[in-house]
């Protein structure tokens, strides 16, 4: 079961809404401000997964492709190569984030091509576009901006990537390195102190991570508690339907499993507060003014 939550959600998270925004925009050029503008209007939309352990994936695909259907590129077009370059001499650390997961969709599509031993240049090119073997080993500097100043999803982008430059393998096959070691403390950290500033999917990974193990001991009231709070914040940005709560309701039942009643009170509870501390109210706000 575990593993194959780990195979789920890394393929949600992998195609975050700004990795499929340009992705779909793969073998087309793109004009600056409309991609970033309609990659903003998507991100700002409600998570469309049910929950991290519930069986229904995100969606975004349709929702993205529905979104460039209404706002078509404009002619005056740059490269992907371009796109790149321009979000890397922003001086705004979010599009910095951008420019890292553009390259680092990328990089994964030729590194799994290349594992499997059947490179199909056209797809390859349709990917890819022109970006260069630079861009995507400098890809993790842009990274390394956008954490630094605390940009949404930058910590569990970073969480993504794995130690050792992207090498999730060193998990298991280097345990004791002391490189490895470090990596896990400061992905910990990160995910903590973006999460308390109410960034929803380092929550969502605290989650996973508590639940799945791997860069801490897993701990199944800990995961419940951030299940339970990137419930709450998710409530608190969208209405929710009765399906989405049912399998709400149902992935807190599976977490609550081999839990006391009272270690799974205090866990529901302390994630209502968590996610009350950090952003609830103000969601709540901002949903109303919408309304």
């Amino acid at each position: 079961m575990a593993s194959s939550i780990k195979i789920v959600i890394a393929s949600v998270v992998a195609a975050s809404a700004i990795g499929l925004a340009l992705f779909l925009f793969s073998g087309k050029d793109a004009n600056l401000e409309e991609t970033k503008k309609i990659v903003g209007r998507v991100e700002a939309s409600p998570r469309q997964g049910a929950s991290p352990f519930g069986p229904k994936p995100l969606q975004a695909n349709t929702e993205l492709e529905t979104e460039f259907a209404r706002t078509p590129p404009s002619t005056n077009a740059i490269s992907q190569s371009q796109l790149i370059l321009k979000l890397s001499n922003s001086s705004d650390p979010k599009d910095a984030l951008v420019a890292f997961r553009l390259a680092e969709q990328c990089k994964v599509f030729r590194d799994r091509q290349r594992s499997d031993g059947n490179v199909e240049e056209e797809a390859l090119r349709k990917k890819c576009g022109d970006i260069s073997e630079d861009q995507i080993r400098g890809r993790l500097l842009n990274l390394e901006k956008a954490v630094n100043a605390k940009v949404p999803g930058a910590a569990a982008a970073f969480l993504d990537v794995g130690p050792v430059g992207g090498d999730m393998s060193a998990l298991e096959t280097r345990p004791n390195d002391p490189l490895v070691i470090e990596w896990k403390k400061r992905a910990l950290a990160l995910l903590l102190e973006s999460a308390k500033s109410g960034d929803a999917a380092s929550v969502m990974e605290l989650s996973l991570i508590y639940h799945n193990g791997g860069i801490v001991e897993p701990d199944r009231e800990a995961a419940l508690m951030y299940e339970t709070a990137d419930q709450e914040i998710q409530k608190s940005k969208s209405k929710i339907s009765a399906r989405r709560q049912a399998d709400y309701d149902n992935t807190i039942r599976y977490l609550s499993y081999g839990l006391t009643e009272q270690q799974s009170a205090n866990a529901k509870e302390n994630g209502r507060n968590f996610a009350s501390s950090c952003c609830v109210q103000k969601n709540k706000a901002n949903l109303k003014d919408k309304d």
